[in-house]
C-alpha cells in the first residue's frame, strides 16, 4: 500500500511538469501524510464508533466490576495505542520506499517521538487500570488493605516507564539507563532513608492485613484513639473521637505497638472488664438464718446450703454472675467471671467482673456498662456489704 501510495504521487506529479526531485519530496511526503491520516482514522473509529458501543453494553451487564475496569478512561487509553503502533510500523516503510536514509533527522525524530508517545500512552492505560482496580478492591471487595500494594504499583509503573520514555527521547537503550540508575540507588537510600522506611511500612500494613479504612484503633504512646480515615503508603490519618485527625507514618504503626479493635467489632462481643472494691470490714459468714432465706436460694447449691460455710461476699459474686448469664445482652459463648484481683493493703478488696456484650457502639455500650455497675452497686447491700471509699465518710451505727 505505502509504495502503491508513493509511486502513484510521484507519477501525477512528473507527469505534470515537476522536476524529479521535487516530485520524489513531494511523493514522499504525501506517503507520510497518509501514514499520519490513517492512524488518525483508525483513532476516530475506536473513539467514536467501537468504544461506546462497549462501554454502553458493560454499564447493561448486571456486574459492577466491569465499569471499572473497562471505563471511559481505560478505552480511550486504548484508543490511543493503537494509532501510536500503526504509526510506528508504517512509518518506516515510508522512508524504505523513498530510499531515505534511517538515520537522518527526520527520521529519528519520527522514531523517537512514537515510542515516547506509545510508552507514556501504556503508562497511562497501566495506572489507570491499577487505579481502577483498586476501586474495584475498595467499593465492591471491601478489601481496603490493597489499596496500599496497589499505590506502590502505580509508583513502579509511572517510574520505570517515565525512565523508558526519557531513555528512547535521547536514544538510549532503557535497560542500560535502569542499570545505570542501580549505582545511585545507594545514595538514594541514604537520603530518602525515612520516606523508603515509610514506603516499606506502608507496604507491611496493607500487604499483612494489618489495618484498613474504617477500623478503631488506639495508639496509647502517640495519645491516639479513632477511626481510620485514610491509608496511603506515606501517611495513616486517624479521626480522633475528639474530632480531631491525627496523621501518622506507617513506620510507626510497624514499629511500635497500636491496639486494633475491628475483630472485637466483627466478632459481636466487646469485653466489659471493671472493678469494685469491696470494704473488708464487710465481709463475713452467712448465718444459717440468712441461708435459708429464699432470697438468697437462686444464688447456692443444695450443697452450699448444707456447707454453711458460705461468705456474702461469695454469694454476692453468684448473683453477679447468674444475673449476666440472664441478660440478653450479654454474650454468654464468652467469659463470664468474678474473681478476686491482687489485694492492696488499704485499697479494700477487689472484686474484678469480666464479661461481654453483644453491642460493640462505642456509646451504646458505655451506657450498658454504667447501667451493669450500678446495678452491681446498688446491689451490695443486700448481701451486707459495702463498697470501699477513700475517705470512707462512714460512721458505723451502734
Amino acid at each position: 500500500m505505502i509504495s502503491t501510495v508513493y509511486d502513484s504521487v510521484f507519477e501525477f506529479l512528473f507527469a505534470h511538469g515537476l522536476s524529479l526531485a521535487a516530485s520524489l519530496r513531494l511523493a514522499f511526503a504525501a506517503t507520510l501524510l497518509s501514514v499520519c491520516l490513517l492512524s488518525w482514522i483508525v483513532g476516530l473509529v475506536l473513539h467514536y464508533v467501537i468504544a461506546p458501543p462497549i462501554g454502553a453494553f458493560v454499564k447493561r451487564t448486571k456486574v459492577h466490576w466491569d465499569d471499572y475496569i473497562l471505563s471511559p478512561t481505560m478505552l480511550r487509553a486504548m484508543c490511543n495505542i493503537v494509532p501510536g503502533v500503526i504509526f510506528y510500523h508504517l512509518f518506516p516503510l515510508c522512508f524504505a520506499t523513498a530510499g531515505r536514509a534511517t538515520t537522518s533527522t527526520l527520521y529519528v525524530f519520527f522514531d523517537r517521538g512514537t515510542s515516547v508517545f506509545i510508552t507514556l500512552t501504556v503508562m497511562w492505560l497501566l495506572t489507570t487500570f491499577v487505579k481502577n482496580l483498586g476501586r474495584v478492591a475498595e467499593e465492591l471487595m471491601q478489601k481496603h488493605h490493597l489499596l496500599g500494594i496497589l499505590q506502590f504499583a502505580r509508583i513502579i509503573i509511572y517510574s520505570l516507564c517515565g525512565i523508558t520514555a526519557i531513555a528512547l527521547a535521547f536514544g538510549r537503550n532503557p535497560l542500560t539507563v535502569l542499570v545505570s540508575l542501580g549505582a545511585a540507588a545507594t545514595v538514594l537510600m541514604l537520603v530518602f532513608k525515612d520516606s523508603i522506611l515509610g514506603l516499606v511500612a506502608g507496604i507491611q500494613l496493607s500487604a499483612n492485613r494489618m489495618l484498613k479504612v474504617g477500623d478503631w484503633v488506639t495508639i496509647e504512646k502517640l495519645g491516639i484513639d479513632g477511626t481510620v480515615e485514610e491509608i496511603s503508603l506515606t501517611t495513616v490519618k486517624v479521626r480522633n473521637f475528639d474530632k480531631s485527625v491525627s496523621t501518622v507514618p506507617p513506620y510507626t504503626l510497624v514499629s511500635d505497638c497500636f491496639k486494633n479493635w475491628d475483630t472485637m467489632q466483627n466478632l459481636g462481643s466487646r469485653r466489659f472488664k471493671k472493678t469494685l472494691y469491696i470494704d473488708a470490714n464487710t465481709v463475713r459468714l452467712l448465718t444459717k438464718q440468712e441461708l435459708a432465706d429464699k432470697k438468697f436460694a437462686a444464688y447456692l447449691t443444695s450443697d452450699e446450703r448444707k456447707g454453711g460455710n458460705m461468705v456474702n461476699l461469695t454469694l454476692f459474686r453468684h448473683y453477679v454472675e447468674q444475673t449476666l448469664h440472664n441478660r440478653k445482652d450479654v454474650n454468654t459463648n464468652d467469659w463470664i467471671l468474678t474473681r478476686i484481683s491482687n489485694l492492696e493493703s488499704g485499697r479494700g478488696v477487689p472484686v474484678e467482673i469480666w464479661f461481654y456484650f453483644r453491642e460493640t457502639d462505642f456509646e451504646k455500650f458505655e451506657e450498658l456498662s454504667a447501667q451493669a455497675m450500678e446495678q452491681f452497686m446498688a446491689a451490695l447491700p443486700l448481701f451486707g456489704l459495702r463498697q470501699f471509699q477513700l475517705p470512707t465518710g462512714y460512721l458505723p451505727t451502734k
